[in-house]
């Protein structure tokens, strides 16, 4: 399954349970406009997509999520049989033929989860809605991150930043 086959079950599958969510990293980069190859914590180019999601750690929030990893046909068995969930800890990672795919419940910066996805971006792809973590809120999380490639990333997205709105 191509990449782009991928991203639309991911949603297609996330949104009929309403996951509430949203891509961040290096995927979210590019959709802002600064187009990159996934790279290592270390900078080195690696041979797929990482596609990194957001999610808000509500219980409420992590049973839909749950749902949707099952449609898409992960084993989340162990999750639901947990006495005493903790959304806020939960990290899943999966590596699929197309990409790795990671679900986060939070992000290095201090915001929280509710007032990024205020901020979002709405985008539409082959009839699949989707959110990407807003411009700003990026440009301050991989300030945060401060690596290598986090600071080439702010570098260009300050640039696409002030040629797309005024100062």
């Amino acid at each position: 399954m191509s990449y782009v086959e991928t991203f639309t079950e991911i949603f297609t599958a996330l949104n009929k349970y309403k996951v509430l969510c949203m891509i961040i990293g290096g995927t979210a980069v590019g959709f802002h406009g600064y187009i990159r190859k996934s790279t290592t914590h270390d900078g080195l180019v690696v041979d797929k997509p990482d596609l990194d999601i957001w999610y808000s750690p509500s219980i409420s929030n992590y049973f839909n999520l749950l749902n949707a990893l099952e449609e898409m046909g992960f084993d989340v068995g162990k999750y639901r049989a947990e006495q005493s969930p903790r959304p806020d800890k939960s990290i899943f990672r999966f590596n699929l033929e197309a990409c790795t795919l990671d679900f986060l419940p939070g992000v290095t910066t201090s915001t929280k989860f509710r007032e990024a996805y205020l901020r979002r971006e709405k985008v539409t792809r082959n009839g699949v809605e989707f959110s990407i973590i807003s411009l700003d809120d990026l440009i301050a999380e991989k300030q945060m991150l401060g690596r290598e490639k986090d600071l080439k990333d702010i570098e260009q997205l300050k640039a696409i930043k002030n040629k797309t709105r005024p100062a």
